[in-house]
């Protein structure tokens, strides 16, 4: 049973994003997963400047999720963005925003030592995007679009390692601006990842992801394609009742991307055995 829930735990990380907006819904720990399960769960990434000149970027997040004997889940994550000035003659010190609410819903299934998984996302733009107001609060928080998401993935199970991949695309519906309007960007991205299993409260994971983002052009600009890498580290312990994670993660395919911290917990608040 605790493998079943540390594959399952494998399975959400490895559909989350990574590393630009990790998910808040990351299921942390090798508990075993009651039939029914209420669990409140919470994240905060953090970017430290790689001068005295830059900002400090947090990203928190907060999360409920609905877990059905692990074989299926609903969630809903409420994103914020904080961002501290550290320029002696910075006009607006510090600046905090709400983000771009995010819904997903999930499932997966065994078949022999594999565990099969897919999930639908949606997020809504109820974060700051446009430019005049981003300016105004000293802050940009949102996208701007509203987000569908859809993603599969694959976990082979050797105890006590795991060896997963997740396939994932998003589409951005167009929205209207103040003259005009702008279509909404696609995307697409892969994730490698390998868990091992320490004991029962303690796992080692380890990421590498890549995508690839079709910005559409406006007012008869071409589109254009841009690519990212990413990898990332993390150490996972858990308890009857709840999980802690931290990390790190870095943009590898832009040297002078800052190295974020990553920190999550949760704690099952209802179960139903």
């Amino acid at each position: 049973m605790r493998l079943r829930a540390l594959a399952f735990a494998a399975m959400v990380i490895c559909l989350a994003e990574l590393p630009g907006q990790p998910s808040g819904r990351e299921r942390l720990g090798t508990a075993p997963l009651p039939p029914i399960a209420v669990s409140i769960e919470s994240s905060l990434r953090v970017a430290f400047p790689e001068s005295a000149g830059d900002s400090l970027w947090l990203w928190p997040a907060a999360s409920c999720d609905i877990a059905v004997g692990g074989d299926f889940h609903a969630a809903v994550e409420v994103p914020f963005a904080a961002r501290l000035d550290l320029a002696a003659n910075a006009k607006k010190r510090a600046a905090a925003a709400l983000g771009d609410l995010g819904l997903s819903a999930g499932g997966s299934l065994r078949a022999g030592k594999w565990l099969l998984s897919a999930e639908l996302s949606y997020a809504h733009p109820t974060g700051i995007w446009y430019g005049g107001q981003a300016e105004a609060a000293g802050i940009r928080s949102g996208g701007g679009y509203r987000t569908f998401g859809a993603s599969l993935g694959a976990i082979r199970i050797s105890d006590p390692v795991m060896l997963g991949v997740s396939l994932g695309a998003e589409a951005a519906l167009p929205r209207r601006e103040r003259f005009g309007g702008a279509e909404g960007p696609l995307s697409a991205k892969v994730r490698l990842f390998a868990t091992e299993a320490l004991n029962g409260s303690v796992a080692l994971s380890a990421g590498l992801s890549g995508g690839l983002e079709l910005a559409r052009g406006r007012d008869g600009q071409a589109a254009t394609l841009a690519a990212s890498f990413a990898g990332s580290v993390s150490l996972i312990l858990s308890g009857t009742k709840g999980s802690f994670r931290i990390g790190a993660s870095r943009l590898l395919s832009d040297p002078g991307a800052p190295t974020v911290l990553e920190f999550g917990c949760s704690r099952r608040i209802a179960g139903k055995e």
